[in-house]
């Protein structure tokens, strides 16, 4: 059967194969074994990451490692002050700190603007000041926190900390 010509309408539907509605298959009650899998199907394990764990005891049970935590925010007009804890990790090379703006905006959106802050010494609470926010507007702020990688030589960064909503005054 020819195609009809681009500009004229076509044909109605040709059944190939009749059929009938069917159910869907039930789910499993549980995952399969890891033994009953296709070793095809298996996915390799992936190299052990390590977290960063307080080197001073005294620094213990103040972050969670491999979470993000919470980050303290003291909002200002068109400033603010965020503050996060350190907890001694000799593998921090350094934290990023960013504000993002929660006032919808149409078409595109302003660069992420990132500023530095050292670690220092030891385990203590850092903190920075942001400034060039606009005044009366919700921004979410976040520090990432940037580790010299164990298996490469180079840095990785992840986000460590993140505040809710905060208003600028």
């Amino acid at each position: 059967m020819a195609a009809p010509p681009a500009n004229q309408p076509g044909n109605s539907w040709l059944i190939v194969q009749p059929g009938d509605r069917r159910e869907p298959e039930p789910l499993p009650a549980a995952l399969p074994d890891e033994a009953e899998i296709p070793e095809a199907l298996h996915v390799p394990k992936l190299p052990h990451v390590v977290h960063a764990e307080p080197v001073d005891p005294r620094c213990t049970g103040s972050v969670t490692p491999g979470e993000i935590n919470v980050l303290e925010v003291e909002p200002g007009a068109t400033t603010a002050t965020v503050s996060w804890y350190h907890p001694g990790d000799p593998s921090v090379v350094r934290y990023r700190i960013t504000s993002i703006s929660q006032k919808l905006v149409v078409g595109r959106q302003a660069e992420l603007e990132w500023q530095e802050a050292e670690p220092g010494e030891g385990c203590h609470t850092l903190t920075a000041t942001v400034k060039n926010l606009q005044r009366d507007t919700p921004y979410v702020f976040s520090v990432d926190v940037v580790r010299t990688a164990t298996w490469q030589n180079t840095t990785h960064a992840v986000t460590s900390a993140r505040s809710g909503p905060v208003f600028t005054r």
